[in-house]
């Protein structure tokens, strides 16, 4: 307030534009209301009283790799009153005192590292496992149409391939259990199917010859290269088979039979 300098306390107000009460009170204190507040405390009683000190901290002194996961279900066992709004607090706790034991090591995170970011952490190694789960689905779709059988009352049959025995087998869900399996298999955001796009789209047939005569490439030489298919053997009477079509055999509910892909094929 420069004109405080000048004039009385109630002057200087009028002409700041607050009330001679206000005036006073910066005489008094000249700190703002925020300055003046005292600090927060806890409101709710904690839940964790008498708890995390007794049971917590040793279970972290024994076994210092144990998620905090695992320590929030023992304690929902032991204690049934607990409710599971607690997980946020234990959760809490337990990234304070690991930081106060990286502290007491002499270490320290990086200045980067965000102010919130969740204690449940595990190895889940260099994600080569998830890259090769996930780039099944960049060269083909989800589930093909032929493979989903019925759809009656609700419930869909589909028709999949176990990825450990390597057997097709068929399964009936509810629709919405049926899309949540769908939507789980969808790419992330920023990952393309790679036949989507450039040259290797479908409809770019045009681009493919232009790029062969640029690059003066004959690809009736690279069909040529390519070794002819082994004829199949008739297991009658041993002689070669031509193939007039492939079909898959309808697999009965629960049934793991591998399918049938010569049948249609008849002796030459």
């Amino acid at each position: 307030m420069k004109v405080r300098r000048t004039d009385p306390p109630a002057a200087a107000a009028a002409k700041a534009g607050f009330s001679p009460a206000t005036a006073y009170r910066l005489e008094a204190d000249p700190r703002l209301p925020s300055q003046t507040q005292p600090l927060r405390s806890r409101r709710r009683p904690d839940p964790l009283a008498g708890i995390f000190d007794e049971e917590v901290v040793p279970m972290l002194q024994n076994a210092p790799g144990l998620r905090s996961v695992a320590i929030f279900e023992e304690l929902m066992r032991r204690h049934p009153e607990l409710t599971p709004k607690i997980r946020r607090t234990l959760e809490r706790r337990i990234r304070a005192r690991m930081l106060e034991a990286l502290a007491q090591a002499g270490l320290a995170l990086p200045a980067s590292h965000p102010e919130k970011w969740v204690v449940d952490c595990q190895h889940v190694g260099s994600g080569e496992k998830a890259l090769v789960y996930l780039g099944r689905y960049l060269y083909r779709g989800v589930i093909r149409e032929q493979d989903i059988l019925a759809c009656h009352n609700g419930q869909v049959t589909f028709r999949f391939q176990n990825s450990r025995t390597r057997r097709r087998q068929t399964r009936t869900l509810p629709g919405a259990d049926f899309l949540h399996l769908l939507l789980r298999h969808v790419l992330p955001k920023g990952l393309r199917r790679a036949r989507n796009f450039g040259f290797l789209h479908p409809n770019s047939k045009r681009l493919i010859q232009l790029l062969h005569l640029l690059f003066r490439i004959n690809p009736g030489r690279a069909v040529a290269a390519i070794r002819p298919r082994p004829a199949l053997a008739c297991l009658d009477c041993g002689g070669a088979m031509r193939i007039l079509r492939t079909r898959i055999r309808p697999t009965p509910p629960g049934s793991d039979r591998p399918t049938d892909v010569t049948a249609g094929a008849v002796p030459m």
